[in-house]
């Protein structure tokens, strides 16, 4: 009989130990799913970060351009105002 109260006492611990680790990897599964969750969510954040530097830097692509060419027809216009006025003087 003692040996018998033994034997369930010993199955007794091995089921909570059993028990024990299964709670304990559950708990690891869950932090690592919102571990990923908040990798993927920072990887959106990222992409759209990343969107936007895009849009941005071709907006000042395009901003460039056009002040290139603005300062390419005043300088032209310069230039040939300036050669007017040396013809007028011949």
């Amino acid at each position: 009989m003692l040996q018998l109260k033994k034997e369930v006492e010993l199955a007794n611990r091995a089921k909570e130990a059993t028990v024990m680790r299964y709670a304990n990897s559950e708990m690891e599964v869950m932090k690592l799913k919102r571990d990923i969750e908040n990798t993927n969510k920072q990887v959106k954040e990222l992409h759209r970060e990343v969107e936007l530097l895009n849009k941005k830097q071709h907006m000042l692509s395009t901003e460039r351009e056009r002040l290139t060419l603005m300062v390419d027809s005043k300088v032209f216009f310069c230039l040939f105002k300036n050669a007017i006025i040396r013809s007028k003087k011949t």
